[in-house]
């Protein structure tokens, strides 16, 4: 037999309906919660019960998701969610276990495998634009450059889209 991986919060939900759900809000809630537990269920088999460097698509835009290792703040969590479009990196949250990061991706519709897509993202002219960007706000917020430099050089970077 398989393992059979779950989530807490998926087991406690669905434990409330044990015969089903007894209204309409109750059943599509159970009908969420049941299709993110196939799809936990599905993608944890896909990669051993271990999703630490897995990618997903979100299910309605051209978005997604890396749980990778956290090193930065190990503090806090020990897995980051790191989202990104063609444009680069965007945003990360840090959770406690790469599990409880796969869960709030489910959650959160980042639903469909994309292995590989980080990698062929990353060497596009418009990712290199897009992380240049970025790291000129860094260099702006850390006041290593003033507003107006700023200004010049996003113009420059920009220009290689041209």
């Amino acid at each position: 037999m398989n393992q059979r991986y779950t989530t807490e919060g998926m087991e406690k939900f669905l434990a409330c309906y044990p015969d089903g759900p007894d209204c309409e809000l109750s059943r599509i809630w159970h009908e969420e919660v049941s299709k993110r537990a196939e799809q936990y269920q599905a993608l944890m088999e896909s990669c051993n019960g271990n999703p630490e460097g897995i990618e997903l698509k979100h299910h309605e835009r051209d978005t997604w998701a890396a749980i990778t290792p956290e090193m930065s703040n190990p503090e806090i969590g020990t897995h980051r969610c790191q989202y990104f479009d063609q444009s680069g990196f965007f945003s990360h949250y840090v959770w406690k276990s790469a599990e409880k990061t796969l869960e709030e991706l489910l959650r959160e519709g980042y639903c469909l495998p994309a292995p590989g897509q980080l990698d062929r993202l990353s060497v596009t002219t418009e990712w290199q634009i897009g992380s240049a960007k970025t790291d000129l706000i860094r260099q702006l917020n850390s006041r290593q450059i003033t507003f107006e430099q700023y200004q010049s050089k996003v113009e420059q970077v920009s220009l290689l889209a041209a």
